[in-house]
C-alpha cells in the first residue's frame, strides 16, 4: 500500500479530498479494537482529515493501548449497551458501525436503539458494513441485515441537535459497505496450516476427494484442522469451505478503513448509496495456487464439490449456523466488480498482493523451515548420546 501511495503521491483521490475537507471530521469508531475498527482508525488518522474517537471494552490491552499511541481517544463502553457511550455520540460528524457486532435476535433491539440515539443526537453520517452472506441485506432475518434495513428507513432528516445547529453536515446520510471475505481468516480461523499427509486423499486428483477425509480434518473454522500425527510428513491444506470452483469476493480487512475513510469524506457522492468493497474474485484453487508459489510447496484443498457441499452430511459436519454463511456464496448471490472497488481505493491489495506481504503468513511459512532443521538437530543429539 505504501509503494502505491508514493506513486499516485497527491494525486491519490482519497488524499485529495482529506486536504480540501474545511475541519476535520469527528467520527466515532465502534469496536475499535477489533479487526475492522482497528483499521478504519489507523487509516483515517492519515492525512489530517478526521479526530477519531475509538469505543473499547477496555482500555487496559495491548490494542486499545496502541491505539491510544497512535492518537486515537479512546472511550470505553459496551456495545450491547449504547447508553454508556450515548454522551459520547453528541458532537460527532459520522460513526463507523461494523454489522458483526450484531450476530444474536437480542441484538437487534440494541442496534435500533443505538441509531435512535444517534440521529437523536444529530450525528451526520453512518459509515456500516453490512455482512456479505446477506444478499442485498434488505428483506433479511439475519440481526444485521434488519438493522441495515432499520437504517435505510429511518435515518433521514436534519443533523441538528440543543447543543448546536449542526456539524459538518445539515442532514443525516448513510452509506453502506459490502465487504467480502476477509483474506485474513486464513490466518484467524485457522484455514491454512500443515496436515499429516495421512489424513490428505490421495494424491491424484479424484472426482470427489473431500469423502476421504471424513473424521481426519476439521472443516470448521477455528478448529484445528487435524489431531491425527504422522511420521511420514505433513502437507500444508487450505480449508476455506467452498467447492474448488467457486468464485468469491475477497478484501484485505487490513484495507477496509480506506473505503471507510472514502465514504466519509466524499459523503455528497456516497450517501444513501452502497460501496463494494472487493479487491478480486478468487476460487480456493486459485488461492492454494498463490500460496503454494509463496509457499514453494504444494497446497491443496479440500477438494470439495458442489454436490457435496449442498450434502446434509456436509453441512451437519461443518455445523448448520456456519453452513448457512457460505450458501449463498456456493449459490452465486455475491457477483461483484473488483475495478469499481478499484475506482474508490485504486490501492487496495488483491490476493497475492496481500499473501506476499502478510507478516501471519510469513511466520507460518517460517516456522516451517525452521521445523526440519530442529528435527535434524534432535536427531544428531540421539546420535550423539547414543
Amino acid at each position: 500500500m505504501d509503494k502505491v501511495d508514493a506513486l499516485l503521491g497527491p494525486f491519490n483521490p482519497n488524499k485529495m479530498a482529506a486536504k480540501s475537507a474545511p475541519d476535520p471530521l469527528k467520527v466515532l469508531v465502534l469496536d475499535a479494537t477489533g479487526d475492522e475498527g482497528f483499521s478504519v482508525c489507523k487509516s483515517m488518522l492519515k492525512d489530517g482529515g478526521f479526530h477519531i474517537w475509538g469505543l473499547v471494552p477496555n482500555a487496559d490491552t495491548p490494542v486499545a493501548r496502541e491505539l491510544d499511541r497512535l492518537q486515537v481517544r479512546i472511550v470505553e463502553g459496551e456495545l450491547n449497551r449504547p447508553d454508556t457511550f450515548q454522551s459520547q455520540l453528541t458532537g460527532m460528524d459520522g460513526i463507523f458501525i461494523p454489522s458483526d457486532i450484531f450476530s444474536s435476535t437480542e441484538s437487534v433491539a440494541c442496534g435500533r436503539s443505538l441509531i435512535d440515539m444517534c440521529k437523536a443526537a444529530g450525528v451526520g453520517h453512518i459509515v456500516f458494513t453490512a455482512l456479505d452472506l446477506v444478499p442485498n441485506g434488505e428483506g433479511s432475518d439475519h440481526p444485521g441485515g434488519q438493522i441495515l434495513t432499520y437504517i435505510k428507513q429511518t435515518y433521514t432528516g436534519h443533523a441538528e441537535h440543543e447543543d448546536r445547529s449542526h456539524g459538518a453536515h445539515h442532514h443525516l446520510h448513510w452509506t453502506i459497505l459490502y465487504p467480502g471475505w476477509k483474506f485474513s481468516k486464513l490466518i484467524t480461523l485457522d484455514l491454512f496450516s500443515k496436515v499429516p499427509t495421512s489424513a490428505l486423499p490421495a494424491r491424484s486428483r479424484k472426482l470427489n476427494p473431500a469423502k476421504e477425509l471424513d473424521n481426519k480434518v476439521s472443516r470448521k473454522e477455528g478448529e484445528q484442522a487435524s489431531s491425527v500425527t504422522d511420521d511420514d510428513g505433513e502437507e500444508w491444506l487450505l480449508r476455506v469451505p467452498l467447492p474448488d470452483e467457486t468464485s468469491f469476493p475477497g478484501y484485505a480487512v487490513e484495507q477496509l478503513g480506506l473505503w471507510v475513510k472514502a465514504a466519509f469524506l466524499n459523503h455528497k457522492k456516497f450517501r444513501e448509496s452502497i460501496i463494494q468493497v472487493c479487491s478480486t474474485m478468487i476460487t480456493p484453487l486459485q488461492m492454494a495456487d498463490i500460496l503454494s508459489k509463496i509457499a514453494r510447496k504444494p497446497v491443496r484443498t479440500l477438494g470439495l464439490t458442489l454436490e457435496e457441499f449442498f450434502s446434509e452430511g456436509f453441512k451437519t459436519d461443518m455445523g448448520e449456523t456456519k453452513w448457512e454463511r457460505y450458501r449463498a456464496v456456493a449459490e452465486g448471490h455475491f457477483e461483484r466488480d473488483p475495478e469499481a472497488s478499484r475506482k474508490v481505493v485504486p490501492e487496495q491489495w488483491n490476493f497475492a498482493q496481500w499473501a506476499g506481504q502478510s507478516k501471519e503468513l510469513a511466520a507460518l511459512f517460517e516456522e516451517d523451515k525452521d521445523q526440519p532443521e530442529a528435527k535434524q538437530q534432535q536427531g544428531r543429539q540421539n546420535d550423539a548420546e547414543g
